[in-house]
């Protein structure tokens, strides 16, 4: 590259860049770089959940065959037989899983590359499902199964037969928490013995709150995206690019081609900007970017900085920044890039036909979520290149309606290289956030609806098959349905009460470990961390839901039951 600028410097030749450096590179590039933090973080925490469910179906599939398994072993049954055919069932679970999850992973590869065709614009993009990716995402999704269901098997193999065919001994009550302190007169019997059974298997009830609490983690993981994009674009077409068209001019021209742009049809109002792309150095970290040169007064194009302590707010909280009339303002991803503080000094190497290097002060840092932006007094970096005041292109405040014939206009005018709008690339990314990663948020919050759903289900189902006889006796003894309904929801009802909050705040962690990763902070991007209520109420609703069916399903279960046939079955 450096021969090739010094072939071309003597016509005007500003310097080579590398494929890596070209915009649609760029872009690209930090799409896949999403795309792997994202395939490795979001599936694995559906792994992890998964295999939690499996630990505890398959836990306690063990717990309720107990005496079977006992008498299999006294029959003349080793050991291994009885573990590989329990073994057998979680194969079983795992490659139907594994079936159906390589063909709706196909179909989903297939309808995200449709989706990068249409907004990249690629010529062609083949689907390749290779053997090799089956076989490693079936490989980790047995995995997740396989340590899910060591522990229960593990259980099966060490099981002595005579201890197993033994009654299980009874289970020591103690007075709960209301009964020490003193509540009995004030707290009806059916809470009381929720309590005592939570308070009696304080193990199961953890795991089972922690199995629904990321369930709702997970849908915020997911979901808060959304969020954080719309507020990227809420803050970057709203708050800081407020203009309505940008035109590229064919060559730097003085001021007096703002007021030949003002007589355009439509066009309210101009200004200047003068765009040089430039190399900045801080010690050992260099990044080539492009200097903005701003009118002081700017009102289409201006500087924000966050309120909050951490840089990060929502669009209402971002301060206007007044442009310096000397240095160079950094955004804040530039200068962590740099590690360049306000107050240092940069050696800015312009990359344009007016080669030179200077040294200039970092006068400012700022807020913003696309790419990495560097802006000066626009007079000052004329002055610091030794031009006249110029500029290489123009913000626009157009009339409402006139953008169709200003367009057509600007195109046949030989002055004008390039227009682009700005509502016209917030209407393309919010098209984008709707139709596709809308449509993928919520398949992940489906999957997150059947993790919830089979934790709820299999603890209630658990619990109603192992307190049958109890809830019998307390409706021969007077109770009434909706009473002994009551106790075993109740169960369900404190779990999901305490895992609410603790999902939300979980999601919360994980989302802010999500934005801080090299996937999603950027050059290209930054993600502000914004959880907007929506997406909390959509956490909520999601473990809401899964609660409803599970005791829906449950009711259907306890209307079933014969009281009679209950009751003479021997202990």
């Amino acid at each position: 590259m450096k021969q090739v600028d010094a072939v071309l410097k003597p016509f005007g030749g500003i310097g080579a860049i590398s494929r890596k450096d070209h915009t649609s590179a760029f872009f690209v590039a930090n799409e896949l770089d999403q795309l792997r933090t994202m395939t490795w973080s979001i599936p694995l925490l559906f792994l992890a959940v998964s295999a939690f469910l499996l630990h505890v179906v398959l836990g306690r599939i063990v717990a309720g065959q107990r005496e079977s398994i006992a008498a299999l072993g006294a029959l003349g049954y080793h050991n291994g037989e009885l573990g590989r055919h329990f073994a057998k069932i979680v194969a079983i679970v795992v490659l139907a899983g594994c079936a159906v999850g390589v063909v709706f992973g196909a179909w989903i590869a297939s309808w995200m590359t449709e989706m990068y065709i249409r907004h990249y614009r690629f010529p062609a993009l083949p689907v390749v499902l290779s053997f090799g990716d089956v076989l490693l995402a079936s490989s980790i999704a047995a995995g997740s199964g396989v340590a899910g269901a060591v522990q229960a098997i593990r259980k099966v193999v060490t099981l002595p037969p005579a201890e197993a065919m033994r009654p299980v001994p009874p289970v020591r009550y103690r007075p709960t928490v209301i009964e020490r302190l003193g509540l009995t007169r004030y707290v009806p019997v059916w809470i009381r013995i929720v309590f005592r059974e939570l308070e009696r298997k304080p193990l199961r009830a953890l795991m089972s709150m922690l199995g629904i609490a990321m369930a709702g983690a997970l849908c915020i993981v997911n979901a808060f995206m959304l969020d954080s994009m719309r507020t990227m674009l809420a803050v970057q077409f709203s708050l800081i690019d407020r203009a309505d068209i940008r035109v590229a001019l064919t060559e730097s021209r003085g001021d007096r081609v703002l007021r030949e742009l003002e007589h355009l049809p439509g066009v309210r109002y101009a200004e200047g900007i003068l765009d040089v792309p430039i190399e900045l150095t801080s010690g050992s970290r260099r990044k080539r970017t492009v200097v903005t040169g701003l009118s002081r007064d700017s009102e289409l194009q201006v500087l924000r900085v966050g309120v909050g302590s951490d840089g990060i707010g929502s669009p209402e909280r971002f301060a206007r920044v007044p442009i310096p009339q000397e240095g160079i303002v950094l955004s804040r991803t530039l200068a962590q890039r740099l590690r360049a503080s306000v107050g240092d000094v940069l050696r800015m190497e312009v990359l344009a036909e007016d080669r030179g290097t200077y040294s200039v002060p970092v006068a400012q840092i700022v807020d913003s979520y696309v790419g990495l932006t560097a802006h000066m007094d626009r007079h000052a970096l004329c002055r610091l290149l030794g031009r006249t005041p110029c500029c290489n292109s123009a913000s626009l405040l157009v009339d409402d309606g006139a953008m169709p014939q200003l367009s057509m206009h600007a195109k046949q005018t030989p002055g004008i290289t390039g227009v682009s709008s700005g509502a016209a690339v917030l209407a393309s990314m919010t098209k984008l956030l709707d139709e596709n990663i809308g449509v993928y948020v919520m398949i992940t919050i489906f999957f997150s609806l059947v993790l919830a759903f089979g934790v709820l289900y299999n603890s209630v189902r658990v619990t109603l098959a192992e307190r049958t006889r109890d809830l019998a006796s307390l409706r021969v003894l007077g109770f009434r349905r909706r009473e002994v309904a009551a106790i075993l929801f109740g169960e369900i009802a404190v779990l999901v009460a305490i895992a609410i909050p603790l999902g939300l705040w979980i999601g919360y962690g994980l989302a802010a470990l999500l934005v801080s990763s090299p996937g999603f902070d950027s050059d290209q991007f930054r993600l502000p961390l914004v959880i907007g209520s929506r997406t909390w109420a959509l956490a909520i609703a999601t473990i809401a839901l899964a609660s409803a069916l599970s005791c829906w399903l449950a009711w259907r279960r306890l209307d079933s039951i014969d009281i009679v046939e209950v009751l003479k079955t021997r202990d």
